[in-house]
C-alpha cells in the first residue's frame, strides 16, 4: 500500500483523491506506475513464501511424526512381545501409520479438549479416530486354566457363529465396522467343547450346513445371517478354530443322520450310548442319598431321615422293573422329592418322613389314574364281566397293561377259546378283525408250533379252534398272554375247567419254556385290586415267569396280603407247572410208549384231539 500522509491508501483509492483535489494526478500516476512495476515481484514473493510454508510444514510435520512414532515404538514394544504373532504385528503397523498420517486431527482434537471448546464436529472426530485405532476383543480366554466347555441350551445362528452389528448413522443409513464383530459359542468353545442338542441344531437347515463347514474345514466366518441381502457388509477374515461338538438326542436321530448325510460319520466318528438305568449297588445308593441331601439344600427343601431316603430309593429301583437296577434319570426323583417336601411341610414337619414320600407316590398316582378307576369300576359293576372264583373250561384270566403315556397300570382281561372239528387250525379273533398287533400274532402262531410238538407225533393235528380276548374294544400287542391262550385252548380241548380265581401271565416258546414280560408288577397290583373289589378269599393269586422274580417291587399292602395267606404269586418256569396251578390235574409226562399217564390234562387234550382228528376226516 502506498503511503499518504504518513497512512497507507489502497491503489484503487488513488483516483478518488485526484478527483477531492487532495492528490496531484501526476503523483497518483507516478504511485501507479510504481505500484504496477512492483507486483508481479511481489506475487512471486507470495508464491515463494507459500512454498516455504508448505515446505515448512512438510518438515514440521516429519519432525512431528518422527518424534511421536519414537513413543508410539516404545509404548507398542510391551504388546509386540506378549503377542509376537505376525497379525498382531501387522495391527500394530497400521495402528501407526493411521495415527501418524492423522496426526494434526489427534491434535486438534486434544487441543480442543484441552481448551474446553468441543462442538458436535470436534466429538465426532473424536469418537472416529478412536474407534478406528480400538481393539475389539470378541473372545478372552487369557486366564483360562482348563479348556473352555459351553453348553448351549437355545442354539441360534447368531448365538452360536456369531454376528457383525449395525448401528444407523445420522443420515439414516445402517452401517457397521470392525467393534461392532460379535463372537458366538463355537469360538468362546475354540480349544475346548460345546453340548448341543441335536435336534435343536437339525430342525434349522441354516445352523446345519454353517455347522457342517465348521466341522470339515476347521473354519469360522463371521457374518451376520442377512449378510446375502444386505449391502456394504464386512468381510472379516476366516478364523481357524478347534473345536469339538457333541450332540445329545435319540439314538435313532443318530442312525437316521448316519444314512441320510454321507458326510455326517466324517464329522461325528464317536458314537456313546447313555443308559438310563444302572446297577442297584451300595455306592450307587450312597451317591443317590448325595444327590437328594444335594437337590434339598440348593432348593431349600426339608431333607429326609434314613426312612424317606430308602423310599425315594425304592422308588427309583421300582422305576426300573427290576430290583437289580436304578434309574438314572435325576429329574424324575428330584420331582419326588420336592413332592415329599410339601406334603411334609402342609403336616408342619421339619424333616421328610417316609410316609410323607409315599403319600407323594400315591397323589402321584391318583392324579393321572382316571383310566384305571374307571376300568376298575366297571368290573367292579359287573360290566367287565371278569371272574375270580370257581372255575370255567376253556376262559382263563390273562393280565394286561394299559398305558396313558404318563403312568401305566394292569388289569386282568378274560381270554376265551373255543374248538371243533375241522382243518382251519388256531383263529386269531383279534388278527381277522385287524385288531392284533404283529409280536401278539406271532404268538398265537407258536402256539400252533407247541402243540404239534407236543401232540403230534403219531398224526397230524386237525382240528379248529378259535381264542379271543372278550370285551376288548381296541389292538392288542405283546406276547405276554400267550402262555394263558395255550391254557385256555388245552381246556377247550380237554374239557377240564381252569381257576377263575388266579390270573397268569408269561411268554411261551414252542418248547414249552415260559418266558419273562414285562409290566409284571402293574399286572399283579392290577388283579389284586379286582380280587379285593371282588373279597379275597384266600385262594386268589397270580402265576407269574420265574425269571421275573427279581423284578417284584409290589406296594405294602399286596405284600402284606401275600404274608397273611390272602393272596398268592407263583413262580413257574414250564408250561406243566403252569396247567397243573391253573386246572388243578398233573398235566402228565409222555411215556416211553408215546402215551401219558392217564387222568392227566395232556393225556385227555390227546384223546379229545384224536377224536377231533378223525371227526375231520370224515368231513
Amino acid at each position: 500500500f502506498p503511503l499518504i500522509n504518513g497512512k497507507p491508501v489502497a491503489i484503487e483509492e488513488l483516483d478518488t483523491l485526484v478527483q477531492e483535489g487532495k492528490m496531484a494526478v501526476e503523483a497518483a500516476q507516478v504511485l501507479n506506475e510504481a505500484y504496477a512495476t512492483h507486483r508481479d515481484e511481489l506475487t512471486e514473493i507470495g508464491r515463494r513464501s507459500m512454498r516455504v510454508m508448505v515446505d515448512f510444514r512438510k518438515e514440521l510435520s516429519k519432525h512431528d511424526q518422527a518424534a511421536v512414532g519414537v513413543l508410539l515404538k516404545s509404548i507398542f514394544e510391551d504388546i509386540r512381545g506378549s503377542f509376537p504373532r505376525d497379525r498382531v504385528t501387522e495391527f500394530l503397523n497400521g495402528v501407526t501409520t493411521h495415527i501418524l498420517e492423522r496426526l494434526e486431527e489427534y491434535v486438534r482434537v486434544y487441543q480442543a479438549k484441552q481448551a474446553g471448546i468441543v462442538d458436535e464436529a470436534t466429538e465426532e472426530l473424536a469418537r472416529q479416530l478412536e474407534r478406528l485405532t480400538s481393539v475389539n476383543l470378541i473372545v478372552d480366554n487369557y486366564d483360562a486354566k482348563e479348556a473352555p466347555i459351553i453348553v448351549e441350551t437355545v442354539p441360534t445362528y447368531t448365538s452360536l457363529f456369531g454376528t457383525i452389528e449395525r448401528r444407523v448413522d445420522a443420515r439414516g443409513f445402517a452401517v457397521s465396522d470392525f467393534t461392532q464383530i460379535r463372537a458366538g459359542a463355537l469360538l468362546r468353545a475354540d480349544g475346548g467343547f460345546i453340548v448341543l442338542n441335536a435336534m435343536d441344531v437339525l430342525v434349522d437347515p441354516a445352523i446345519w450346513m454353517s455347522l457342517k463347514k465348521v466341522m470339515l474345514y476347521g473354519r469360522l466366518d463371521i457374518q451376520s445371517l442377512d449378510s446375502q441381502i444386505q449391502l456394504n457388509n464386512l468381510k472379516p477374515d476366516y478364523i481357524n478354530i478347534d473345536v469339538k461338538i457333541i450332540l445329545l438326542g435319540d439314538p435313532a436321530v443318530y442312525l437316521a443322520m448316519w444314512a441320510a448325510d454321507e458326510d455326517f460319520h466324517k464329522m461325528f466318528k464317536v458314537h456313546a450310548e447313555f443308559d438310563a438305568e444302572t446297577k442297584r449297588s451300595a455306592e450307587m445308593i450312597k451317591h443317590y442319598c448325595s444327590f437328594i441331601s444335594q437337590i434339598a439344600t440348593e432348593e431349600g427343601l426339608l431333607h429326609c431321615d434314613r426312612g424317606a431316603a430308602a423310599a425315594i430309593i425304592e422308588w427309583a429301583v421300582a422305576f426300573t422293573e427290576s430290583k437289580r437296577k436304578i434309574t438314572l434319570q435325576f429329574s424324575y426323583a428330584a420331582d419326588l422329592l420336592r413332592e415329599a417336601s410339601h406334603f411334609a411341610s402342609q403336616k408342619h414337619a421339619r424333616i421328610i418322613r417316609a410316609e410323607h414320600v409315599k403319600h407323594a407316590i400315591v397323589m402321584r398316582h391318583r392324579r393321572s389314574n382316571r383310566a384305571d378307576e374307571a376300568i376298575r369300576e366297571t368290573i367292579a359293576k359287573g360290566t367287565l364281566l371278569i371272574d375270580v372264583r370257581g372255575a370255567r373250561v376253556g376262559q382263563i384270566n390273562g393280565l394286561t397293561v394299559y398305558s396313558s403315556g404318563i403312568v401305566s397300570f394292569g388289569k386282568p382281561a378274560r381270554i376265551t377259546a373255543t374248538v371243533s372239528a375241522g382243518n382251519a387250525g388256531i383263529i386269531n379273533i383279534e388278527r381277522e378283525v385287524q385288531m392284533s398287533g404283529p409280536i401278539h400274532s406271532k404268538g398265537v402262531l407258536i402256539l400252533s408250533g407247541l402243540l404239534r410238538s407236543l401232540f403230534s407225533r403219531a398224526q397230524s393235528i386237525s382240528f379248529t379252534a378259535s381264542i379271543a380276548f372278550e370285551q376288548s374294544y381296541g389292538g392288542v400287542d405283546g406276547d405276554s398272554a400267550s402262555t394263558a391262550e395255550v391254557i385256555a385252548l388245552l381246556s377247550a380241548i380237554s374239557n377240564v375247567p381252569i381257576r377263575q380265581d388266579r390270573a397268569i401271565t408269561g411268554s411261551i416258546n414252542q418248547k414249552g419254556d415260559i418266558q419273562a414280560v414285562g409290566g409284571l408288577n402293574e399286572k399283579i397290583t392290577g388283579f389284586f385290586e379286582v380280587c379285593k373289589d371282588k373279597g379275597l378269599t384266600g385262594t386268589q393269586g397270580v402265576v407269574m415267569p420265574i425269571q421275573n422274580v427279581d423284578d417284584l417291587m409290589l406296594s405294602d399292602e399286596l405284600i402284606d396280603a401275600v404274608k397273611h395267606g390272602k393272596f398268592s404269586i407263583y413262580p413257574v418256569s414250564r408250561l406243566e407247572e403252569a396247567v397243573e396251578l391253573m386246572m388243578e390235574l398233573p398235566a402228565g409226562k409222555i411215556g416211553k410208549d408215546g402215551k401219558f399217564p392217564a387222568n392227566t390234562v395232556f393225556a385227555k387234550v390227546q384223546a379229545n384231539l384224536d377224536v377231533l382228528h378223525e371227526a375231520s376226516r370224515q368231513r
